[in-house]
């Protein structure tokens, strides 16, 4: 998958992503030993600001995801194709590889995929202020956009879905290279809080550097 995939692509991947009885895509006896640290605070406001985001990593500490590694909370990730890096947040784990990653964990009916996206500001708030729409599932905007000055952030009803998942928001966060963060949060409507939690404190460590590709 290159890392300008369309919105409407990157969404419907994170679906199939969720789409396991635990809400995410990993394979849970990997994880079972797991320490998973800190739970994710649910008591969140999801119409206060997101958090203005913030790189926290450096070159020197960063990981390169790879196919069947599992990566801790506080683990600096490096998405070399998209040039995106960010932190994975406190009580959750990830994996992917070098053009997105997931993150979840298995007590919880979430999941918060990172994309890399070409394209314009303007283009890329247009599509995510109208409906997303593939087949016999529609995203539709809750309220206006919350626009900062390096990211745009979204919340959407989820009709007609088959997996459970009643809730998705986005984050957008702008950088330096053309190429812009995608975050894409899904859950349920007792677990949205906690969803947009785990999107904002990703958004708050996400930097750029160079793409590969």
């Amino acid at each position: 998958m290159n890392y300008n995939t369309s919105i409407t692509k990157l969404a419907a991947l994170t679906i199939l992503s969720l789409a396991c009885t635990t809400g995410c895509s990993f394979d849970l006896e990997d994880l079972k030993d797991l320490d998973l640290g800190v739970e994710v605070d649910g008591d969140s406001d999801s119409s206060s600001p997101k958090t203005t985001p913030q790189s926290s990593a450096t070159d020197e500490d960063t990981v390169h995801p790879e196919v069947g590694e599992v990566y801790e909370a506080g683990t600096h990730i490096l998405l070399k194709d998209p040039g995106i890096r960010f932190d994975v947040p406190s009580g959750m784990y990830g994996t992917g590889d070098s053009e997105y990653f997931d993150i979840g964990h298995e007590e919880w009916m979430g999941l918060v995929s990172i994309y890399g996206s070409e394209g314009s500001r303007e283009e890329i708030d247009a599509a995510l202020l109208d409906v997303l729409d593939w087949g016999d599932e529609y995203w539709v905007p809750m309220d206006d956009a919350i626009v900062d000055d390096d990211s745009t952030s979204i919340d959407y009803y989820v009709e007609g879905s088959t997996d459970g998942v009643s809730f998705a928001t986005i984050t957008a966060v702008y950088g330096d290279y053309g190429v812009a963060s995608l975050i894409i949060g899904l859950g349920m409507d007792e677990t949205a809080d906690q969803v947009i939690d785990v999107v904002d404190e990703v958004a708050a460590t996400t930097g750029f550097t160079a793409p590969a590709n």
